[in-house]
């Protein structure tokens, strides 16, 4: 059943979508070069936040509690409450694809066909694998 349509990117195209754990919001990035916080419980845009460069991809964590987006080779954590950057990570390649894990490292894939694996401690010493 179709409920509704959202406009999140003014006329681009929507290069990933994450889902929130809790289903009630969700982040996407376009080719306007905009990082759009979308509140799926009442189905609009909350913000459009400008990156000044077109993001590949965006994933939530495990948790919820932080995201990490990809621009080229670099992939940035950031923290969902303000999206606050927590740590970049500057790639040997372009990343394409990225998976969050809970239990082991989850897996970035370059165009070089090598598949690396990484892990960053917060401050609140909390590991974060991506």
């Amino acid at each position: 059943v179709h409920l509704t349509t959202l406009s999140v990117h003014r006329n681009s195209a929507i290069n990933d979508l994450a889902l929130h754990p809790s289903g009630e919001r969700a982040l996407t990035v376009g080719r306007d070069e905009c990082l759009a916080v979308v509140n799926l419980v009442r189905g609009r845009r909350n913000c459009c936040l400008r990156l000044g460069k077109e993001a590949s991809l965006v994933k939530f964590d495990a948790s919820g509690d932080q995201f990490f987006m990809a621009v080229k080779e670099k992939v940035s954590v950031h923290q969902t409450e303000d999206a606050r950057i927590l740590f970049e990570l500057e790639c040997p390649k372009p990343v394409l694809c990225a998976t969050p894990a809970k239990v082991c490292a989850s897996s970035l894939c370059f165009s070089n066909y090598q598949v690396e694996l990484w892990t960053y401690r917060t401050p609140s010493n909390q590991t974060i694998f991506f």
